[in-house]
């Protein structure tokens, strides 16, 4: 039985430009023994037992009664000390209800202790270090240590979880890390082909790589897959503009074909992209399938 309760951040929506941070090291402790037996037996009696005191908890946050719910906390814990599902539930549901910070990032720690994978305590440490180090105290140490709990937490499955992504994405750049940054933002792109903010970041990491060409090719993959994409075609206008790089775009373009009929934008794109490498005849077929 598990209560799903999240931290409730907006840290996905900080630009490139901001900094992040979170705690020290992670002991790790020897799996404990399991129980057998009767000993199996207390223990899931207990376990369930908790989980009731947990229930018990939200019924009393709802009438208002706060301190009521901690105390029906702590007597979970009291129970089954060293369960991390139920320690990373606890340190959630102390910080959302009391922002008890100091205790609920001890019993996320101890958590991981038991657990070092645990994904809910991992994804606990990695927001509140992050929510850290949007503050005015931020440091490096703090942000490095939040970089790897969000490194481990890729390890996973993440296609569920862009924020995970996007969050390290900041955090790696912020660093010094663009290599790292723009290696975790491609991934971000791929998991979410149809997420326009993940192809825009990606674009800006490539930008601020010195690679405006790049980016402006993502753009255009981009709009080729998701009509009307109007700005992001002028985007990549301006980007080969400035770089006088339509050899590229146009042979990228070549690469596409046939592009969507309902797609008027990309073929006016790619008439304007034709003319530019004086290519007359096609330019002028392009533009013509853009008026009808």
């Amino acid at each position: 039985m598990r209560i799903n309760v999240r931290i409730r951040h907006s840290l996905c929506q900080v630009p490139l430009s901001i900094a992040l941070l979170i705690p020290a090291q992670i002991g790790i402790s020897a799996e404990p023994d399991r129980p057998t037996g009767e000993e199996q037996k207390i223990t899931t009696a207990q376990r369930g037992e908790a989980y009731a005191y947990l229930m018990r908890s939200l019924f009393s946050v709802r009438r208002g009664e706060v301190g009521a719910a901690v105390d029906e906390i702590h007597q979970a814990l009291q129970l089954v000390p060293d369960s991390p599902d139920l320690l990373a539930e606890a340190a959630v549901l102390l910080m959302e209800w009391t922002g008890r910070v100091g205790e609920a990032e001890r019993l996320a720690r101890r958590a991981l202790e038991l657990d070092p994978d645990h994904r809910g305590a991992l994804r606990f440490l990695a927001e509140l270090s992050a929510g850290r180090a949007l503050g005015s105290e931020g440091d490096d140490e703090s942000r490095d240590d939040a970089i790897r709990f969000y490194q481990k937490l890729i390890s996973g499955d993440t296609r569920n979880q862009p924020e995970v992504l996007q969050m390290l994405v900041r955090l790696l750049y912020l660093a010094g890390d663009h290599e790292g940054a723009l290696r975790i933002a491609r991934r971000l792109a791929e998991e979410r082909p149809g997420d326009v903010s993940a192809t825009n970041t990606l674009a800006q990491l490539l930008l601020r790589s010195g690679e405006p060409s790049q980016a402006a090719l993502v753009l255009l993959g981009y709009a080729l897959s998701h009509p009307p994409s109007e700005d992001l075609l002028r985007w990549s206008e301006q980007l080969a503009n400035s770089q006088q790089s339509w050899a590229e775009v146009v042979e990228y373009l070549d690469s596409q074909r046939p592009f969507p009929k309902d797609h008027p934008a990309i073929h006016h794109f790619y008439g304007a992209a034709l003319l530019r490498r004086e290519r007359w005849g096609e330019a002028a077929e392009a533009l013509e399938r853009a008026m009808i």
